[in-house]
This record gives C-alpha cells, sequence and structure tokens, in this order.
C-alpha cells in the first residue's frame, strides 16, 4: 500500500511539473505573439522627421549611386547605408519595409536571448526578461524606426546570449561567437563599443579575483578579441574602401561637439542621463530586490551577474565624451536590466 501511494505522489507530481511546463510554454508563446503584432501593427503610421528623415535621404542617395563623402555628406556607418540602398533596390521607395529591417533586428536578438534564458533559468524567467525587454517604451519607440540604434541593439543581444552560453557551458567557442556578433553591432553604430567596454571590465574583474585562472581567461579573452576585431575593425576597413567614405572627418566633427566641456559639467550630464535613463525604465527597478531575493534564499550569486555588473558599469565611458549626450544612447543597458 505505502509503494503504491509513493508510486502514485511521484505521478501526481510528474503530471504537475507536465502542467507547468506546458502553461509557461503557452506564456512565453502568448507573449512572443502579443509583442510581434504591438511592433509590427502600424509600423510606417508615425516616421521620425529628424535622424530618421536624414538616414531615408542617405540611403536614396546611395541608390541614385551617389557616394557618402563624395557626392552627399552623410554620417551613418556604410553598412546601414548599403542595407537601406539594397531594400530600395528590390522594393524601391517603400519606409514600411526599411522600418521593417530594424524592428526583425530587434526581435530576432531578442527571441535568442530568451531561449538562452530559457535554457539557463528556466521558463519563468525568459518570460519575465521577454516582457521587461519589450514592454520598454524607449525599446519600443526605437526598434520601429530606420535608424543604426535598434539595429546595433540586436547583434549586441545575440552576443549577450552568447556570453551567457559561454560563462554558464564553459565553452570557447562561444566567445567566438560573442565576438562575432559584437562586431557586428559595431558595424551598425560605433556606440555598440560600449557593451564591449562592460566586457572588458567583466575580465579584468575575472583577472582580479580569479589569479589562479588567469590562462583560461586570458584564453577566452582571445577567442573573443579576435573574431570582434575581425568583423569589427577588418570590416569597416574594407566597407570605407569601397564607399571612398571620409568617415574620419565625419567622426572627428562628432568628437569635436562641445569641446572645452569641463569634466564635472560631462560628469552631472552623464549622471543625469543615467537617472534619467532608470526613471523612464523604472520598471527595472523591480529587478533590485529580486536580485537580492535571490541571493539571500540561493546563499550566492548568480556567475553571471559580474557580466551584467559590468555592463551597467560601462557608461562611465560617457565622461570621456564630450558631445551631448541622448537617451538612445543608453539603449544598450536595456537587455541587461531585463
Amino acid at each position: 500500500i505505502i509503494r503504491q501511494m509513493v508510486i502514485r505522489q511521484q505521478y501526481e507530481f510528474e503530471r504537475s511539473k507536465i502542467a507547468n511546463f506546458r502553461k509557461l510554454n503557452w506564456s512565453l508563446f502568448i507573449t512572443c505573439a502579443f509583442f510581434l503584432f504591438l511592433y509590427i501593427y502600424n509600423i510606417d503610421g508615425w516616421l521620425m522627421h529628424d535622424d530618421e528623415g536624414t538616414d531615408f535621404y542617405e540611403s536614396w542617395q546611395m541608390k541614385l549611386g551617389k557616394r557618402p563623402g563624395v557626392d552627399f555628406m552623410a554620417e551613418q556607418q556604410p553598412l546601414f547605408l548599403y542595407l537601406g540602398k539594397s531594400i530600395m533596390d528590390v522594393a524601391g521607395y517603400n519606409p514600411k519595409l526599411l522600418c521593417l529591417s530594424a524592428t526583425i533586428q530587434v526581435l530576432i536578438g531578442t527571441a535568442v536571448l530568451t531561449l538562452v534564458i530559457r535554457k539557463i533559468w528556466g521558463n519563468l524567467v525568459a518570460v519575465l526578461f521577454l516582457g521587461f525587454m519589450l514592454s520598454s517604451g524607449l525599446v519600443y519607440e526605437q526598434a520601429r524606426l530606420f535608424r543604426p540604434d535598434p539595429m546595433m541593439l540586436g547583434w549586441e543581444m545575440l552576443g549577450l546570449a552568447a556570453v551567457f552560453m559561454a560563462v554558464t557551458q564553459k565553452r570557447k567557442h562561444w566567445w567566438a561567437i560573442a565576438g562575432f556578433s559584437y562586431g557586428f553591432s559595431v558595424l551598425w553604430k560605433l556606440f555598440g563599443i560600449f557593451p564591449v567596454v562592460g566586457l572588458v571590465l567583466y575580465f579584468f574583474y575575472l583577472l582580479v579575483s580569479q589569479r589562479s585562472q588567469w590562462p583560461e581567461i586570458v584564453t577566452n579573452g582571445i577567442y573573443f578579441a579576435i573574431p570582434f576585431l575581425v568583423i569589427s575593425l577588418g570590416g569597416s576597413i574594407w566597407l570605407y574602401s569601397q564607399t571612398g567614405f571620409y568617415y574620419g572627418q565625419a567622426l572627428q566633427q562628432h568628437l569635436y561637439l562641445g569641446q572645452g566641456t569641463g569634466f564635472f559639467a560631462r560628469l552631472s550630464v552623464t549622471v543625469q542621463a543615467y537617472s534619467y535613463f532608470f526613471l523612464v525604465n523604472s520598471i527595472f527597478l523591480f529587478a533590485f530586490p529580486l536580485l537580492w531575493l535571490n541571493s539571500y534564499f540561493k546563499g550566492n550569486r548568480s556567475i553571471t551577474f559580474p557580466v551584467l555588473a559590468g555592463q551597467l558599469a560601462s557608461p562611465a565611458l560617457f565622461l570621456l565624451m564630450t558631445r551631448p549626450m541622448h537617451l538612445r544612447y543608453l539603449i544598450y543597458l536595456t537587455p541587461a536590466l531585463a
């Protein structure tokens, strides 16, 4: 009788596990479907008149056969301009498809990162991440524009997913995939370097805290650095050589903006922008008590926590920049917060 009771309890337990798994799978599917509709619906109903209009114009000039920096002034990366030109070559002047090219990259990056989170932490955490990430007003606004920022964000999330796999699975090829992804993030927009700065801080933390494992840490860094440099630096050199791009002068013009601004003024601007970013995404503040509870009950922190901490510390690099800051510059922090 006792044996039958134990068997029945085990059976009921397995049934409840299967039922909960199915519920969470349906929750994940419904959440994905909802955000897919939300991000695509009426995507060309409103077009930004300023920066997005400039990007439409630059891609249109490329389609006409003109060269950036030779026949017209351009500030965006060549890869972004080539994408816009290619879409116009195939589909004509179609703002909807141009905007979708950015939205799709964000959604694919989010989906891949969600699946990795699901593999590591389970369905519930994956559903929470997906909701936090795509409910951000900043992400929703930028992801529906034909701008390089959302494209950078999409590839950054692919890189972060690979980093999570590398840290938890201890497989070096994931570091190479991360370097490849972050390299493309930089090709879309130079601000893609900021998440990489966060990873540099992570490696520095490992070198200080785990001195006995220096050879492995350095090897992982090399696996990451080689594909990153090949794609970001090598790809940039090749693309600029194909377009006759005058990006050196354009980059210099951006760097010269706000020259003469003192350190404390830059510190004030950076702190204000960082604080405003948290205010706009105030729902993420719920992540901090959850983090504390997780640490309290399990007695240790997740091995991915230093990765996320490095990302959140990387805006310190803005202290070296004098140009005015916009909120969208911090969009790369959203996946780490979520």
